[in-house]
Formats: C-alpha cells, sequence, structure tokens
C-alpha cells in the first residue's frame, strides 16, 4: 500500500497508520477506518503471496476509500461528486501502478469490469489525471481535499478536466 499512501500523505484526515485485525466479514468489507487508522482483514493477507499484485490492489483500494470519505461516510454524496470520487481512487490505483492505463482502457472499450469502473465518467478523469504528474495531482488535490472527502466536489474540478 505504499505508494497509495504516499499520494495521499499531510492530506486531512487520510489513515496515518495501517493495522492487519482479525475480522468477521461483513460481506466485501476488508477494511474499518477510524480516528488515523485503518484496519485491514487479515483475511486476505493470510492466503496470497505477498508479492501478489492482485492481493494488493483490494487494500490499497481500501485505503484510498479511507482517505476518501473516512468515518461513517454515507450515501449523502451526489452522482457527480461520487464520480469524482471514484476518480481519484482509480487515478491512485494507476499513478502506484496497481492497475494499469492498458487495464483501463480495455475496460473501457469492452463496457469494463464494474470494479475497476465505477463509471465512464470517473474512468475518464482518472486517465486524465494519470497523464499528469502526480506530483502536480496531489498539489492541485489539497486545496479541494475537504470537498472531495464531503462529496461536494465536481468531478469536472479535479485535475486534468479543463482544457
Amino acid at each position: 500500500m505504499q505508494p497509495v499512501i504516499g499520494l495521499f500523505a499531510g492530506l486531512p484526515g487520510v489513515p496515518t497508520r495501517a493495522r492487519m485485525v482479525p475480522m468477521v466479514s461483513q460481506g466485501s468489507d476488508l477494511a474499518a477506518c477510524g480516528d488515523g487508522e485503518i484496519q485491514l482483514n487479515e483475511l486476505l493477507g493470510r492466503y496470497t503471496s505477498p508479492s501478489d499484485r492482485a492481493a494488493k490492489t483490494p487494500y490499497a483500494e481500501a485505503y484510498v476509500r479511507c482517505a476518501l470519505r473516512g468515518v461513517g461516510a454515507g450515501g449523502n454524496v451526489d452522482h457527480d461528486a461520487a464520480d469524482a470520487q471514484d476518480a481519484v481512487n482509480l487515478w491512485a490505483l494507476l499513478a502506484s501502478g496497481l492497475v494499469t492505463r492498458q487495464q483501463v482502457e480495455r475496460a473501457l472499450q469492452t463496457g469494463g469490469a464494474a470494479f475497476l469502473l465505477p463509471s465512464r465518467a470517473s474512468a475518464e478523469a482518472a486517465l486524465a489525471m494519470a497523464a499528469l504528474p502526480s506530483g502536480r495531482v496531489r498539489a492541485e488535490l489539497a486545496p479541494l481535499w475537504a470537498r472531495l472527502r464531503a462529496g461536494t466536489l465536481p468531478a469536472a474540478e479535479l485535475p486534468g478536466q479543463r482544457p
């Protein structure tokens, strides 16, 4: 998760600690967020190799979800703001190398896997951000961070969205 963590380091509300803990799985829950910490379900880690890229992706996604939505985030996010959060989530996976541009482009062409592409708009926004240097994206996200986490930032205001 280190490459993903580095993308969000220092932004308000992002987890600063991660712990592997035994959890009773609630559906597909791999993590719990709270008090500056992400608790990761140890189950996936038990049955996969540490070098398995596919095994790292769910934990990285869980970290980004905690960073973006925080504790107890609910359904008060409008569709466009959800696209913005999903775009930043996918951008983080692209910037960290856990997901490739080719995977996203292939998914877009084929109508793509729902786990990878929550929406075409979020995937296109993520690809636009991934075309920029990661440091620039992070710097441009910093002043927008509170609105992004609150679910009030439209996807059109993300880095790389304006010509």
